[in-house]
């Protein structure tokens, strides 16, 4: 389905009519089987999901058993499914497009809904252009010769040919201009509604007795935006006064909205502007209770200091935390590291006994406050420097017979989370279950800051229960899971 606008929340609008939905700006994909006894033939499932959008109109809707004739269908529906309004759509009982030509945007053809019977696809898919597909520079600038103008010229080329001359990627796209989609739908985690509401023992007429209170909600807030990637863009504080029975409610309640330039997970901060809040507005009466909700959030604010500067500079309290981590974890678990001339992960980082042992002692100071990278030093993991050519040294791995060689999946494939009593136990990869066995700590990589598409994500290393090793990332903006590639 094509939505009028970008929009999660009216897009989660359509939940009440199919239990699985995927959000990508003003397209929206749903999985409604399971959902026959409820709305019948596919006109019943088109009207619930209009019912579900009313007032609002989508663009286009589709029904079609792969994914990308689905896209689209709903996004090309206008194009291709009328010609001439009116009345049912011709397309919803028959799903053989006509002639694309000569759009009408008139206002019948604006909630076009299309049916793309099964093994119709490369039929339906024929008539596009090739540029609905997101052909790489490189590869449109060899096929401009053939002439190929539609997905049915792309998919009349021999399939072996098209491996031989253009290679995986060239017949990945001429699988899709035939139809042959076998991604599957990577549906959006349900979340829970940002809110924390307090009942209050009894009623509290001072603000210094009130705060204690709001600095635990801020913290809970805090916690559950961080976990999703985002921030309180608008907070909004509900006060419920400790007025006589039968008086009005503006006597009863008092609201107050919390509204931030940017992006805001700091609990301290949100506390602060609450208070100030409070004291220039005091309540009238006591307060018997609250509730603090998050009306707006969105994507966190990546600031160049967060990019670049150290987490804690301060050198006894990364010794406390090392001697904290090897209390629980025991001694061996912790080992010093230091960090290599290496733009692999897997070879960036070895331990710094073997280093001292292959170059001598390491030498330098042990001043902090200065800057990681800087000119001839490098700065190991308990906060001395080490020489750039200790640094730089080749350092065996402990099992040098077996090197890890990591495949890359590009682009990076979808994985859905599977939950076991809120914890994170396995991860379904289209028909393959992968178990996990241990998952490393996150690495948080940001970039793109200083451009319009800025991204962030942490990436793990997973081990499954049957020994194999994957690197696996979570989109912290889109807030989905990626599989990223194989260790082999």
């Amino acid at each position: 389905m094509c939505l009028p606008r970008a929009d999660a929340e009216l897009a989660r609008r359509l939940l009440v009519a199919a239990p699985w939905i995927e959000i990508h700006g003003d397209l929206v994909l749903l999985d409604p089987r399971g959902t026959e006894r409820i709305h019948g033939e596919p006109a019943g499932l088109f009207a619930a999901l209009r019912a579900a959008l009313a007032p609002e109109r989508a663009r286009g809707m589709a029904l079609a058993s792969r994914r990308l004739t689905a896209e689209l269908a709903a996004r090309h529906g206008v194009r291709l499914g009328r010609r001439r309004g009116g009345g049912a759509s011709r397309s919803e009982a028959s799903g053989s497009p006509e002639n694309p030509e000569s759009p009408r945007h008139d206002e019948a053809a604006y909630d076009t809904a299309l049916l793309i019977p099964p093994g119709d696809e490369a039929l339906f898919l024929s008539r596009l252009p090739l540029q609905v597909l997101e052909i790489p520079p490189r590869l449109a600038k060899r096929w401009a010769p053939l002439g190929l103008e539609t997905l049915g010229d792309l998919a009349a080329l021999p399939a072996a040919s098209v491996e031989t001359r253009y290679g995986a990627e060239g017949l990945a796209l001429h699988r899709l201009a035939r139809g042959l989609d076998e991604r599957s739908l990577c549906p959006e985690a349900p979340r829970d509604a940002l809110c924390v509401e307090h009942a209050c023992a009894h009623p509290v007429d001072r603000l210094p007795q009130l705060e204690p209170l709001l600095a635990e909600a801020c913290a809970r807030l805090a916690s559950a935006l961080t976990q999703l990637g985002e921030g309180a863009l608008k907070l909004v504080l509900r006060l419920q006064l400790d007025a006589p029975e039968g008086a009005p409610s503006e006597q009863r309640v008092q609201s107050f909205e919390l509204r931030l330039p940017e992006a805001e997970t700091r609990a301290a901060l949100l506390l602060d502007l609450l208070c100030q809040q409070l004291t220039q507005q005091a309540p009238p009466r006591a307060v018997l209770g609250f509730a603090l909700r998050v009306a707006q959030s969105g994507a966190q604010a990546v600031h160049q200091n967060a990019l670049f500067s150290e987490v804690s500079r301060d050198a006894s309290r990364r010794r406390e935390a090392l001697a904290r981590a090897g209390e629980l974890l025991g001694a061996q678990a912790v080992q010093p590291l230091t960090s290599r001339a290496e733009h692999l992960p897997e070879r960036r980082w070895a331990h710094a006994e073997r280093v001292k042992a292959s170059r001598g002692p390491a030498q330098g100071g042990t001043r902090g406050g200065g800057r990681a990278g800087e000119r001839g030093s490098t700065r190991a993991a308990s906060g001395a420097r080490v020489p750039e050519s200790a640094a730089s040294t080749r350092v065996r791995p402990a099992d040098a017979h077996s090197p890890l060689v990591l495949r890359q999946h590009e682009p990076p494939e979808n994985l859905v989370p599977l939950l076991a009593g809120g914890q994170l136990v396995g991860f379904r990869w289209g028909a393959r279950q992968l178990d996990i066995e241990r998952l490393s700590p996150p690495r948080r990589l940001e970039g793109g800051w200083w451009s319009e598409h800025p991204w962030a994500r942490d990436e793990y290393e997973l081990l499954t229960c049957d020994g194999a090793l994957y690197r696996v990332g979570r989109d912290l903006r889109a807030r989905r899971w990626l599989l990223l590639g194989e260790l082999d």
